[in-house]
Protein backbone atom coordinates (compact mmCIF):
# COMPACT_ATOMS: atom_id res chain seq x y z
CA UNK A 1 0.00 0.00 0.00
CA UNK A 2 2.95 1.98 1.00
CA UNK A 3 4.37 1.71 -2.74
CA UNK A 4 1.53 2.74 -4.45
CA UNK A 5 0.91 5.78 -2.49
CA UNK A 6 4.26 6.82 -3.25
CA UNK A 7 3.30 6.42 -7.20
CA UNK A 8 0.31 8.04 -6.67
CA UNK A 9 2.31 11.51 -5.44
CA UNK A 10 4.53 11.14 -7.84
CA UNK A 11 1.85 10.72 -10.83
CA UNK A 12 0.49 14.21 -9.13
CA UNK A 13 3.49 16.06 -8.70
CA UNK A 14 4.56 14.94 -12.31
CA UNK A 15 1.48 16.35 -13.90
CA UNK A 16 1.47 19.22 -11.96
CA UNK A 17 5.11 19.98 -12.90
CA UNK A 18 4.78 19.02 -16.27
CA UNK A 19 2.07 21.47 -16.84
CA UNK A 20 4.19 23.73 -15.64
CA UNK A 21 7.26 22.90 -18.26
CA UNK A 22 4.78 22.55 -20.72
CA UNK A 23 3.14 26.25 -20.39
CA UNK A 24 7.02 27.22 -20.04
CA UNK A 25 7.25 25.62 -23.33
CA UNK A 26 4.53 27.28 -25.25
CA UNK A 27 5.78 30.57 -23.77
CA UNK A 28 9.23 29.86 -25.43
CA UNK A 29 7.78 28.98 -28.62
CA UNK A 30 5.81 31.80 -28.52
CA UNK A 31 8.93 33.99 -27.66
CA UNK A 32 11.34 32.38 -30.01
CA UNK A 33 10.04 30.43 -32.35
CA UNK A 34 8.64 32.21 -35.79
CA UNK A 35 5.42 32.18 -35.98
CA UNK A 36 4.16 29.81 -38.86
CA UNK A 37 2.02 30.46 -41.73
CA UNK A 38 -0.80 28.54 -42.78
CA UNK A 39 0.41 24.96 -44.02
CA UNK A 40 4.21 25.07 -42.44
CA UNK A 41 4.27 21.65 -41.17
CA UNK A 42 7.79 22.58 -40.05
CA UNK A 43 6.98 25.01 -37.38
CA UNK A 44 3.70 22.61 -36.31
CA UNK A 45 6.16 20.29 -35.72
CA UNK A 46 9.31 22.11 -33.61
CA UNK A 47 6.20 24.06 -31.18
CA UNK A 48 5.03 20.07 -30.80
CA UNK A 49 8.37 18.80 -30.03
CA UNK A 50 9.72 22.05 -27.83
CA UNK A 51 6.11 21.65 -25.92
CA UNK A 52 6.87 17.92 -25.42
CA UNK A 53 10.38 18.30 -24.47
CA UNK A 54 9.15 21.43 -22.03
CA UNK A 55 5.93 18.81 -20.29
CA UNK A 56 8.66 15.70 -20.10
CA UNK A 57 11.47 18.45 -18.11
CA UNK A 58 8.82 19.11 -15.93
CA UNK A 59 7.15 15.74 -14.97
CA UNK A 60 10.99 14.42 -14.69
CA UNK A 61 11.49 16.70 -11.55
CA UNK A 62 8.78 14.07 -9.90
CA UNK A 63 10.54 10.95 -11.10
CA UNK A 64 14.35 12.58 -10.28
CA UNK A 65 15.55 9.33 -8.56
CA UNK A 66 14.41 6.77 -11.55
CA UNK A 67 18.00 5.59 -12.59
CA UNK A 68 21.56 5.70 -11.14
CA UNK A 69 23.80 5.62 -13.93
CA UNK A 70 23.78 8.97 -16.92
CA UNK A 71 22.60 6.22 -19.76
CA UNK A 72 19.73 5.22 -18.09
CA UNK A 73 18.77 9.09 -16.66
CA UNK A 74 19.35 9.86 -20.84
CA UNK A 75 17.20 6.86 -22.08
CA UNK A 76 14.72 8.14 -19.43
CA UNK A 77 14.55 11.68 -20.82
CA UNK A 78 14.80 10.91 -24.20
CA UNK A 79 11.47 8.22 -23.72
CA UNK A 80 9.58 11.08 -21.39
CA UNK A 81 10.25 13.81 -24.16
CA UNK A 82 9.19 11.35 -26.97
CA UNK A 83 5.95 10.64 -25.22
CA UNK A 84 5.38 13.83 -24.48
CA UNK A 85 5.61 14.91 -28.40
CA UNK A 86 3.81 11.92 -29.18
CA UNK A 87 0.89 13.08 -26.45
CA UNK A 88 1.10 16.90 -27.89
CA UNK A 89 0.65 15.49 -31.77
CA UNK A 90 -2.46 13.01 -30.58
CA UNK A 91 -4.15 15.48 -28.41
CA UNK A 92 -3.58 18.16 -31.17
CA UNK A 93 -5.52 15.53 -33.94
CA UNK A 94 -8.48 14.26 -31.30
CA UNK A 95 -8.98 18.27 -30.29
CA UNK A 96 -8.62 19.49 -33.66
CA UNK A 97 -11.58 17.11 -34.69
CA UNK A 98 -13.62 17.60 -31.57
CA UNK A 99 -13.53 21.43 -30.73
CA UNK A 100 -14.33 24.66 -33.07
CA UNK A 101 -12.45 27.11 -34.18
CA UNK A 102 -8.73 25.84 -33.06
CA UNK A 103 -5.83 27.53 -33.26
CA UNK A 104 -2.66 26.72 -31.50
CA UNK A 105 -0.69 29.37 -31.23
CA UNK A 106 -2.99 31.46 -28.61
CA UNK A 107 -2.23 30.32 -25.32
CA UNK A 108 -5.84 30.59 -23.82
CA UNK A 109 -7.43 28.72 -26.86
CA UNK A 110 -9.10 25.16 -25.77
CA UNK A 111 -6.91 23.55 -28.23
CA UNK A 112 -3.74 24.85 -26.97
CA UNK A 113 -4.83 23.40 -23.58
CA UNK A 114 -5.70 20.18 -24.35
CA UNK A 115 -2.42 19.70 -26.20
CA UNK A 116 -0.38 20.84 -23.20
CA UNK A 117 -2.78 18.12 -21.34
CA UNK A 118 -1.83 15.97 -23.57
CA UNK A 119 1.98 16.26 -23.69
CA UNK A 120 1.68 16.40 -20.23
CA UNK A 121 -0.52 12.78 -20.00
CA UNK A 122 2.38 11.65 -22.79
CA UNK A 123 5.24 12.39 -20.95
CA UNK A 124 3.87 10.74 -17.18
CA UNK A 125 2.51 7.59 -18.93
CA UNK A 126 6.44 6.85 -19.75
CA UNK A 127 7.54 7.91 -16.08
CA UNK A 128 5.25 5.97 -14.68
CA UNK A 129 5.47 2.83 -16.55
CA UNK A 130 9.39 3.00 -16.22
CA UNK A 131 9.13 3.39 -12.08
CA UNK A 132 6.57 0.83 -12.36
CA UNK A 133 8.98 -1.57 -14.24
CA UNK A 134 11.75 -0.78 -12.25
CA UNK A 135 10.13 -1.28 -8.73
CA UNK A 136 8.02 -3.72 -9.17
CA UNK A 137 7.71 -6.48 -6.81
CA UNK A 138 9.92 -4.25 -3.91
CA UNK A 139 7.47 -3.05 -1.62
CA UNK A 140 8.58 0.37 -0.51
CA UNK A 141 11.31 1.49 -2.78
CA UNK A 142 9.42 4.21 -4.99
Amino acid sequence: MESLSVLLVRIVVGVILGLVGAFIGMLFNGLVVPSPAAGDELAFFVRMLVLGFGAAGGALLAWFSLTETRVGTALTVLAAALSGTVGALIAYFIGDAVLDHPDLYILNQRLTQVVIFGAVLGANASNSALGMYKFRGRRSSF
